[in-house]
């Protein structure tokens, strides 16, 4: 189906993806393992021929963007996993001894939805410290949330929500030297899109929030990317004027991003 993530595995590529070769069936709230979005992993070697072929997750959503780390102990995907129920809450699983372990939620969000939000996880990780970014929508009220794990993703601490106004999501981030986040989301603000940014750590500090870029209609611009390189970060992200479309980039000292407040 597509929305891959590809992640360095010791001399080899691993990649992990959503999988929809049982979507040709009709959803079965019954029997979950005959239809519906899976999300799967696997390893190609130099041959280019898949070793190590997993499901890692038998009903996700099905168009929310995947995205995975390194830990001191492997990788660790997140995504937004779906239930029965039409529950659509952040998960990651754990690659442990060889074998992706169960999904263990980020935040019980509860965001009911029976519909994708094209609006995906952002993972990041350094050794054992990891943080999760997402956007949620639950009971109505749209949020961008971070969250800290401080055990490789076993577990997470509650949340922190980033946006001041109406997120719309689509978001990056990247985690800096000092463990904090840089994530960066889009708004909407008197009927233009806003791109922003905005500094946080896991004791729930949050800097002020930075204007990136913005566009005098809805939904101008993208889902942004943002790369960490030395004391800088890069940005990236598609905007349009009228129908038009470019790809901007810029670059933003690390120091110039406000600090957390006290």
């Amino acid at each position: 189906h597509g929305f891959v993530t590809l992640f360095p595995d010791p001399n080899e590529i691993g990649i992990v993806w959503l999988d929809g070769r049982k979507m040709v069936n009709e959803f079965d709230a019954s029997d979950v393992t005959s239809s519906g979005m899976t999300l799967r992993a696997a390893t190609f070697g130099a041959d280019q021929l898949p070793i190590r072929d997993a499901l890692v997750d038998e009903l996700v959503c099905d168009c929310c963007q995947t995205d995975v780390a390194l830990t001191s102990e492997g990788p660790i995907v997140v995504y937004r996993n779906r239930t029965t129920a039409e529950v659509r809450d952040i998960y990651v699983s754990r690659r442990a001894n060889g074998k992706w372990q169960e999904g263990v939620r980020v935040a019980a969000d509860d965001w009911n939805i029976a519909a994708c939000p094209v609006n995906g996880p952002i993972i990041m990780a350094r050794n054992n410290l990891v943080a999760v970014a997402w956007f949620t929508a639950a009971n109505n009220q749209p949020h961008v949330k971070v969250a800290w794990s401080m055990d490789g993703g076993r577990t997470f601490l509650t949340p922190v929500t980033l946006n001041d106004t109406v997120p719309l999501g689509h978001i990056a981030a990247v985690m800096l030297e000092s463990g904090e986040a840089a994530v960066a989301w889009q708004r909407t603000v008197g009927g233009r899109t806003e791109l922003v940014m905005r500094r946080a750590s896991d004791d729930g500090r949050l800097g002020d929030v930075l204007l990136v870029s913005e566009a005098k209609n809805v939904f101008a611009i993208s889902v942004p990317q943002i790369a960490l390189q030395d004391d800088k970060l890069i940005l990236a992200w598609t905007q349009s004027v009228g129908a038009q479309y470019s790809v901007q980039t810029g670059s933003l000292p690390i120091d110039s991003l406000p600090h957390r407040l006290d």
